[in-house]
């Protein structure tokens, strides 16, 4: 496989091309835009491995039972798309590059931070910062440290998705990343209560948008957050 034997999608949808290949036995990738790259990377949770990802519903599954995903590969300034088994993506990707004439995937990086935020940090790529910084999670209280003051405890971070959606966080499970704070996800019913940053931080399409960090917020009382003050009126 050489470089000019693969298709060029251009701006063109992948679906339903990509499907011919794999069900005629001789899957293959093919050439898309950064475009559909990064509307894939959030339109659902996504299944990152060395090299890409994949939209984490399955297309199908082959003879072994194996759940069947389109994974999304980033070569350079290149975006690649294909159908693969779950357990043949990091090949896959490998033999991208082999045929791109490229060298080896290259060696894996030890990640830094907790491994609950392992897709959150994914994700920093589309939202352009980092979402938990080590120094917002070190600033977090550990969990039940304010338990007992209401709107009294400090929130120490501050997210939000969309034009309605917010999270004033105030204690947190450096463990788990189970937190505790006041949300809205509406923007007119907001409570106390748990939430879980990987879920919230680490989804590519929540219901508002994806979720960004308020990079200026400066620690108060949940009384003097501005979404809480409006509603507790």
């Amino acid at each position: 496989m050489t470089t000019a034997t693969i298709p060029n999608l251009g701006t063109a949808w992948p679906w339903p091309t990509i499907h011919g290949p794999r069900g005629a036995g001789s899957p293959g990738w093919f050439e898309t835009t950064e475009a559909v790259y990064d509307n894939q990377l959030g339109v659902l949770p996504p299944i990152y491995f060395r090299g890409g990802f994949m939209v984490s519903e399955p297309a199908d599954h082959d003879g072994r039972g194996v759940p069947i995903y389109a994974a999304f590969v980033k070569v350079g300034p290149r975006y690649f798309v294909r159908e693969v088994p779950e357990d043949r993506a990091v090949r896959a990707a490998a033999e991208l590059h082999t045929a791109l004439g490229l060298a080896p995937l290259p060696p894996i990086v030890k990640e830094t931070g907790p491994e609950w935020a392992y897709g959150i940090r994914r994700l920093d790529r589309l939202r352009g910062h980092e979402l938990l910084p080590a120094v917002v999670l070190a600033a977090l209280p550990p969990l039940y440290s304010q338990d007992g003051k209401g709107l009294d405890a400090v929130a120490h971070l501050r997210l939000f998705a969309g034009g309605s959606a917010v999270w004033y966080l105030t204690e947190l499970d450096p463990a788990t990343g189970e937190a505790f704070g006041w949300a809205d996800a509406y923007g007119d019913s907001g409570e106390l209560g748990y939430c879980s940053l990987p879920e919230i931080g680490g989804s590519g399409a929540p219901m508002n948008g994806i979720v960004e960090r308020d990079c200026h917020w400066t620690a108060r009382p949940l009384s003097a957050c501005p979404e809480v003050k409006r509603q507790s009126r």
